[in-house]
Parts: C-alpha cells; sequence; structure tokens
C-alpha cells in the first residue's frame, strides 16, 4: 500500500496555549521582589520610595515580559534551537531578542517619566535601559525559550 501525501508530510509543531492569569501570575513574583528590593533599598539609603510607586516603575518591566512571553514561546517551538544548529533560527531569535529588549527599555523609560522617577531625556533613558539590561533580556528570553520546550 502506498503511502499518502499527507503521511511524508510533517505535522506542524502544536503552541500550547497558557492561561492569561498563569503568565501574569508567574511574572508577579519577580515584579513584587523588584518592588520589594526597591522599598528596602531607597529606605537604607534615606529616600523612602512610597510602595505603589516602587511597584508601578517595577512591575512595568517584568509585566511586558508578560506581554512577550507568548511570542517568546511561539519563536521557540517555530524555530528551536537544536542540533544541528540552524542560523536562521539563531537570527531569528537574535532580532526578537533585540526588539523584546527595546520593547521593555521603551516601557521601563516612559513608566519612569510618568512616576517621575527621573528628569533624565527619553531617549537617553531609552538606551541606558536598553544597554544595561541587554545580558539580562538574554537570561530572559533564553529561560522562557528552555522552559517552554
Amino acid at each position: 500500500m502506498k503511502d499518502s501525501v499527507n503521511d511524508l508530510v510533517p505535522e506542524a509543531p502544536v503552541i500550547p496555549r497558557l492561561p492569561v492569569t498563569l503568565i501574569i501570575a508567574l511574572w508577579t513574583v519577580p515584579a513584587l521582589l523588584s518592588t520589594f528590593e526597591t522599598v528596602v533599598f531607597s529606605s537604607l539609603n534615606g529616600r523612602p520610595t512610597p510602595v505603589w510607586r516602587a511597584f508601578v516603575s517595577e512591575a512595568s518591566g517584568w509585566y511586558t515580559w508578560a506581554l512577550i512571553t507568548p511570542l517568546v514561546i511561539r519563536m521557540g517551538i517555530r524555530f528551536p534551537v537544536v542540533r544541528p544548529l540552524r542560523w536562521r533560527h539563531i537570527a531569528a531569535h537574535v532580532v526578537v531578542l533585540l526588539g523584546a529588549g527595546l520593547a521593555q527599555a521603551i516601557v521601563s523609560a516612559g513608566v519612569g517619566h510618568f512616576v517621575a522617577t527621573t528628569s533624565r531625556p527619553f531617549l537617553p533613558m531609552v538606551r541606558a535601559w536598553y544597554l544595561s539590561q541587554l545580558p539580562f533580556t538574554l537570561v530572559i528570553y533564553v529561560a522562557i525559550v528552555g522552559v517552554s520546550y
């Protein structure tokens, strides 16, 4: 008996759909820890920060990752990083990684101006956030892809 064409074509990978509440709950943990850190260190330095202000400024970056998480999971499934390495897959991940870092930097700089945690101009703040967070962005991105496998 001959194989049908459908038997020869690999099935498309199934992309899991995580509940939005689960994604928000997972990213709330580092948001709360960062809030606690900001409140404690600002108090220790003699410049107490209201908890709401610390939460808004810290959580915005973490919740940006909550929005980006489904895209990163889809990228990991669509462009798996497995041996043999495919440079096209690596390039696709690098583009999304850099874009994710830029999104997080724009949100963090914008929120910094909104809650008046900085008086620096917006674009230099975006650049500062982007460059200072780039190594951490790589760690977060790789962790999301790794966990999604």
